[in-house]
């Protein structure tokens, strides 16, 4: 009996109950929909963040900034609610869209705020300019000097800008970290020329840069020492180490390639050609002097590798702990170091900010390709920087 009983068929499993069958046909597709909308949830978050921060920048006027700051509690208000009552599940994620759109327009007027500085109005004469250089940019009529302002003549401190830009078309002395001097005419960051066509000024906005301009003769190095405060002294330090390895790789990957190598390493274009810029943009490889993910990935993932093959081969190591997440965490550590000495472009932080979530999910045991890892990525790259 028993051993009948144990090979006779289960009723609730067998395909020929129809009542069995038709209660499984009923839960299976809320079961695959539940999950699908749990695992979509974090990517149309993304997706409606940037919606989001796109509505804040082609909006007319500027929303009130109370407003944006309380949208995102109402979002999150109508998911909790949906949650309590068991709305159905579109309204649910039309709940979570919301959201996404109200926390996307919340970051951008954030940051708008954040950054505010202020911005020269008219036209100055030759004025003196006094500031630390802090980066130096290829430009067709001469280099590009990207000043952090300690004092203008003739502006009060409350009317000087942070940031400011001046085309230096004689030889230059000077070097990125230096105090410098310069006899320089200034003007607001140029509006665009036809409607429409790239805004300047709305990226000199989230730049700090208060004003563009050139130089009349050549910038000279003050006696002033660096700059107040700690941050302000490393972003220094960092500038002038940047320029240093910048020489060091122009010099010895030869001329030819030195400029290409250069901006390559430190994101440094101050030693490229302008005709060689020129016809990368041509060729459609203007995107390669961008520092962004495939030079991260090249850099993370090539420590990554070689400290997991190094790790392994240390025998009381590898049979204790993973070597996988010591690798992760020291390619971690490559690619931030990396990501400080090219410069911290937007491109820069976007890949970094990629990598770092896949190596995390390598530390937490996590898939680390997955659409919620690109997922992460990207509410964290909208709310630095909308």
């Amino acid at each position: 009996m028993v051993a009948g009983e144990a090979l006779a068929p289960q009723k609730h499993n067998s395909p020929a109950n129809g009542k069995g069958r038709a209660s499984h046909d009923a839960v299976q597709p809320r079961q695959i929909w539940s999950v699908a909308a749990v695992d979509a949830q974090p990517l149309l978050l993304a997706f409606a963040m940037a919606g989001g921060a796109a509505a804040y920048f082609v909006a007319p006027s500027e929303p009130p900034f109370w407003l944006a700051l309380l949208a995102p509690f109402a979002g999150a208000g109508g998911i909790a609610l949906g949650r309590r009552m068991r709305l159905p599940s579109v309204l649910q994620i039309a709940a979570w869209l919301a959201f996404g759109v109200a926390l996307g327009m919340c970051a951008a007027s954030v940051r708008a705020r954040l950054v505010a500085a202020p911005v020269i109005t008219d036209e100055t004469g030759p004025v003196i300019v006094e500031g630390w250089l802090s980066e130096v940019e290829t430009g067709s009529k001469g280099p590009r000097l990207r000043i952090e302002i300690h004092a203008i003549a003739g502006l009060t401190p409350e009317a000087t800008p942070k940031l400011v830009r001046l085309t230096h078309r004689s030889r230059l002395e000077v070097s990125s970290g230096r105090f410098v001097r310069c006899w320089a005419v200034l003007r607001p960051p140029p509006s665009p020329s036809m409607a429409g066509e790239y805004d300047f000024r709305r990226q000199a906005w989230f730049e700090q840069l208060g004003g563009v301009g050139y130089v009349q003769g050549r910038c000279r190095g003050g006696a002033l020492g660096a700059p107040e405060g700690v941050m302000a002294d490393v972003r220094m330090k960092v500038a002038a180490f940047r320029r240093r390895l910048a020489a060091h790789v122009n010099v010895a990957a030869g001329e030819r390639a030195g400029g290409f190598a250069a901006a390559l390493v430190s994101g440094d274009r101050s030693y490229m050609r302008v005709e060689d810029q020129v016809a990368l943009r041509n060729s459609g490889l203007a995107h390669l002097l961008a520092i962004s993910g495939l030079h991260m990935a090249i850099v993370g993932g090539l420590v990554f590798y070689l400290m997991r093959r190094l790790l392994a081969c240390i025998e009381p190591l590898a049979l204790r702990v993973p070597v996988q997440k010591p690798a992760a965490v020291i390619a971690l550590g490559a690619s931030l170091a990396y990501l400080v000495i090219s410069g911290a472009g937007v491109s820069t932080q976007r890949a970094f900010i990629m990598l770092a979530v896949v190596f995390g999910a390598v530390l937490f045991d996590r898939a680390a390709l997955s659409l919620r890892s690109f997922a992460i990525a990207m509410i964290l790259v909208i709310l630095l920087q909308p």
